[in-house]
């Protein structure tokens, strides 16, 4: 439900929008804590490891799995609403080999996707980008970036950065940045943050951050931190255990605020908690006890008309979802 808001307020979010990131702002007042269910279920199959974009008015699911049968389904399909509500197959096969755990950025025009695991478990870095979803073009089949799955992307406006994520054999913690897609230049190879999957990515008021994920193959525990860098290079710890730890979780910027959605907790606890700050350092839970949207983990969120969006996901370790929900 829409709010009036005084007209100071109006004022105050005219002269603030665009202000710093292009992805902040600060043109309504979000609570977060009232959230209600869009549809229990979309028209695109159940998933997991999916990228969810807002892209020309628009929110797409491209890609992801189903890990919660007999044997895992891998998908390249390509899914569009202009509401959240109902949902549009524009391709079921991208052209890109079906995967999941890539990442997903909008840049210069475009949809990109990013690296992933193929239903071979390879390991991938290729780079595709899409002006309209349907017809993707390979930007290259080999980045510079070694392979990586359940790793992150995100533009700065400038360019394009990849963050850590899972190679073959180790977690990492480099940072690539490219202008094109194409070109990649690794601005560290080991990064102030320690090695990491599944963790999240942002950027917010002219820096990248860096929160939460786990080493997994070195078996490390979930991690509560978060990072910030202003090039991409040097690395600064902003924060740690101010929020639980968690990997698979969810965040976007919205409202002038970094915001982390759910997650699977310590002692595989599936959740449903809702975190914003205005600076990385101090966080605010949001009392969305009343009317939450169900626990889950790997799943996707997106700042789409005026409201905050979770988007499938996994609620148990066996199970993959396809629901809808949306705060305002």
């Amino acid at each position: 439900m829409k709010r009036c808001l005084p007209l100071f307020f109006i004022v105050a979010a005219i002269f603030n929008y665009g202000c710093g990131s292009s992805d902040v702002t600060i043109d309504y007042f979000l609570e977060g804590s009232y959230w209600r269910q869009a549809t229990a279920s979309a028209e695109f199959p159940a998933r997991r490891g999916t990228v969810c974009l807002k892209f020309n008015n628009a929110l797409w699911v491209i890609g992801g799995n189903d890990e919660s049968g007999s044997e895992a389904v891998y998908y390249n399909d390509v899914w569009k609403s202009n509401d959240g509500v109902s949902w549009m197959r524009i391709t079921p096969d991208a052209g890109f080999s079906p995967r999941d755990g890539h990442s997903g950025v909008v840049f210069d025009g475009k949809m990109w996707i990013i690296g992933g695991k193929n239903a071979s478990g390879e390991y991938l870095n290729d780079v595709w980008s899409s002006s309209d979803g349907g017809t993707w073009v390979e930007v290259t089949d080999n980045a510079g970036f070694p392979e990586r799955f359940n790793h992150t992307s995100v533009t700065d406006g400038l360019g394009i950065c990849v963050i850590a994520g899972r190679a073959e054999t180790a977690c990492l913690n480099d940072v690539w940045y490219s202008y094109n897609g194409k070109d990649w230049q690794e601005k560290t190879a080991s990064a102030g943050f320690s090695r990491r999957q599944d963790h999240c990515s942002l950027y917010f008021n002219g820096a990248l951050w860096v929160i939460s994920g786990w080493d997994l193959v070195s078996f490390g525990p979930e991690l509560s931190d978060v990072w910030k860098s202003t090039d991409a290079k040097n690395w600064i710890k902003v924060a740690d255990g101010v929020f639980p730890a968690r990997v698979g979780a969810a965040a976007v910027v919205a409202d002038g605020r970094m915001w982390l959605l759910g997650g699977l907790l310590v002692n595989h606890v599936f959740g449903n908690d809702v975190w914003n700050s205005i600076d990385g350092a101090t966080w605010t839970q949001v009392d969305a006890s009343a009317h939450p949207f169900t626990p889950r983990s790997y799943h996707q969120a997106a700042y789409f008309n005026l409201s905050l969006w979770v988007i499938g996901g996994c609620p148990t370790s066996s199970s993959v979802l396809n629901d809808t929900w949306y705060s305002n």
